[in-house]
C-alpha cells in the first residue's frame, strides 16, 4: 500500500508500540483513532491535545474500521474481533514493525538494518551487536520488541538493530534487513498463533523478502532452523556448539554444510571460512557464560559482516554484561544464592537456565498457561542437579499433575509467587541455588515480565529482612 495516501489510522492497543506510533502519527498529521480494551488505561494527555488524536478505552469498536489502515499492538491477537472483520473487508492490518520499515526505507537504505528473532535469546543478543557496534566507533541502536519500538528510529543515521517477536512479524509483507538473525526455533505462543506451524511460518517472514545480496546468522545445532531456512539463496553464516559441525570436509554426505561461521568449543572460538578452518580465538569473558555464549556467537558473526573482525569483536564484549531478569544474580544470603530468570516465558528457556546450573538447586515455574508441553523440562529436571520443584499459578497446577509422580524430587504446589520464597528455602537447608524461571508469560498477574522479575525481587528481600 501507498502510506503517503493514508489520512486515518486505528491503532489497537496503547501500550508503549501503541503511543509511540500514535504519537509519531499525529506529529506527521494522520488523524489516530486509538482503541483499549482494557479500561483502566490511562492515555497521554499530550495526545489527547492533539487535534489529529482520538481515542476509546474499555472497547475495540467497530470505529476502527472506517480507517485507511490498522496498527495492532504486538500483544493484540488476530483473533480480536476488529482484525477478524478488518481481514473479511480487505481492510489493510500492518505491524508497527512493518509501518515503520516502510517509512525509514524511504530515505534510508534497508541494508542498515539488522533483525533478530527466535524464541530465546533475542534481548541479549541485541545488546551484544549494539555493544560491539558502539565499542568500535559504529553508531548503532537496539530498538524493537526490546522495548523501544522501532517507529521512533525510523531517521536514525546508524545501524539499527532490532528484536523482533514473532507477533511483530505476523503482520509484516514487506519488511526486509540486510541481516537476519535466526537464534532458535521452539513451541512458544500457541494461544495466539493457534498452531506450531503458524507460529514458524510467522518467523519465516523474518527472511522471505531477502535474496542473494542479504545475510542470515543460523544456529546451525537447531534442526528447525536448518529445515526452515533450506534452500533459501541468502549468503549463510553459522555458529555452533558442536564439536564437530557437519563441515563439507568432514561429512561429504552431509544434509547441511558449515561453509562460514563460529565454532565454540570449551574456551576457544573456531573461525570456519569456506569449510576450512581459518583461525581460533580465546573466549572466556566472566560477563558471559552459560547460555549467553552461544548468543555471543551469533553478534560476533553480525559484526562480522559489518566490517568487524572477531578477535576485535571479542575484545569489545570483555567488558559486556547481561541485563537484568535473564539469570540474573540478585543476592546471596546464609549460603543461598538468588536467582531473577523472569525473563524465561518457554519451555526451551526453563531448559537452558537448568543447563546452566552448576549447584544444587530448587527450581519456580509458574504462571500463565499458555498451553505449551513441558514434558523436556521434565527430563532435564531429572538429569539435572535440581533438588526441588516449586510450582504456583495456572502453569503450576497443571505441571503438578503432569509431574509429581514422574519426579523423585520433592514438588511442591503454591498459591502465589510470594509462597515460593519460603518452600524453595527450605529445601535447599542453607546451601544451594533459588531459580526462579517462570517459563511461561507474566499475563496471569503482570504486565510484563519486568514487573514480575522486580516483584520477586523485592519479596525474596522483604521475606529475608523478617528472618533476621
Amino acid at each position: 500500500m501507498k502510506l503517503n495516501k493514508v489520512k486515518n489510522v486505528a491503532v489497537i492497543g496503547a501500550g508503549q508500540t501503541g503511543i509511540d506510533i500514535s504519537t509519531y502519527l499525529v506529529k506527521n498529521n494522520i488523524n489516530v483513532l486509538l482503541s483499549e480494551a482494557n479500561k483502566d488505561v490511562i492515555i497521554n494527555p499530550r495526545l489527547i491535545k492533539n487535534s489529529y488524536f482520538r481515542y476509546e478505552i474499555g472497547k475495540n469498536s467497530e470505529k476502527c474500521l472506517e480507517s485507511d489502515l490498522i496498527i495492532p499492538s504486538p500483544g493484540v491477537s488476530p483473533a480480536n474481533k476488529i482484525l477478524i472483520k478488518a481481514k473479511k473487508n480487505d481492510l489493510p492490518v500492518l505491524s508497527e514493525i512493518e509501518f515503520a520499515f516502510l517509512k525509514y526505507t524511504e530515505k534510508r537504505t534497508y541494508k542498515n538494518i539488522v533483525a533478530v528473532t527466535g524464541t530465546n535469546g533475542k534481548t541479549s543478543t541485541v545488546q551484544m551487536i549494539e555493544f560491539i557496534l558502539n565499542k568500535s566507533g559504529i553508531k548503532a541502536v537496539a530498538c524493537g520488541n526490546i522495548g523501544d519500538p522501532f517507529i521512533n528510529y525510523v531517521n536514525y543515521k546508524g545501524i539499527i538493530v532490532l528484536e523482533v517477536s514473532s507477533f511483530q512479524l505476523h503482520y509484516s509483507f514487506k519488511f526486509r534487513p540486510y541481516i537476519s538473525v535466526l537464534l532458535n526455533i521452539d513451541e512458544d505462543h500457541i494461544e495466539w498463533h493457534k498452531t506450531f506451524q503458524n507460529y514458524i511460518e510467522a518467523k519465516r517472514k523474518l527472511f522471505k523478502n531477502q535474496n542473494p545480496k542479504d545475510r542470515m546468522v543460523l544456529n546451525f545445532d537447531d534442526k528447525r532452523v536448518l529445515d526452515l531456512t533450506k534452500g533459501i539463496r541468502v549468503r549463510k553464516y553459522y555458529f555452533s556448539q558442536t564439536p564437530l559441525p557437519l563441515c563439507k570436509n568432514e561429512f561429504d554426505t552431509a544434509t547441511y554444510e558449515f561453509e562460514n561461521g563460529l565454532i565454540l568449543k570449551d574456551k576457544k572460538i573456531i573461525h570456519i571460512i569456506n569449510y576450512k578452518k581459518y583461525n581460533e580465538y580465546e573466549f572466556n569473558i566472566s560477563g558471559i557464560q552459560g547460555i549467553f555464549r552461544k548468543n555471543a556467537l551469533a553478534s560476533l558473526l553480525v559484526c562480522q559482516i559489518l566490517g568487524i573482525d572477531v578477535p576485535t569483536g571479542i575484545k569489545k564484549l570483555s567488558d559486556f554484561s547481561v541485563g537484568d531478569h535473564r539469570l540474573e544474580t540478585f543476592y546471596r544470603n546464609n549460603g543461598i544464592t538468588y536467582i531473577n530468570d523472569s525473563k524465561s516465558t518457554n519451555p526451551l528457556s526453563v531448559i537452558a537456565a537448568i543447563d546452566s546450573m552448576n549447584d544444587k538447586f530448587v527450581l519456580v515455574i509458574g504462571g500463565y498457561e499458555k498451553g505449551l508441553d513441558y514434558k523436556n523440562v521434565k527430563n532435564r529436571i531429572k538429569n539435572s542437579l535440581c533438588v526441588g520443584l516449586i510450582l504456583y499459578g495456572p502453569l503450576g497446577k497443571r505441571i503438578h499433575k503432569e509431574f509429581s509422580k514422574d519426579l523423585s524430587i520433592k514438588t511442591i504446589l503454591v498459591n502465589r509467587i510470594d509462597d515460593t520464597i519460603e518452600a524453595g528455602v527450605e529445601i535447599l537447608d542453607g546451601s544451594g541455588i533459588f531459580l526462579f524461571s517462570p517459563g511461561t508469560s507474566s499475563f496471569d498477574s503482570f504486565d510484563n515480565y519486568k514487573e514480575r522479575g522486580d516483584y520477586f525481587k523485592r519479596r525474596v528481600r522483604e521475606w529475608l529482612k523478617t528472618k533476621k
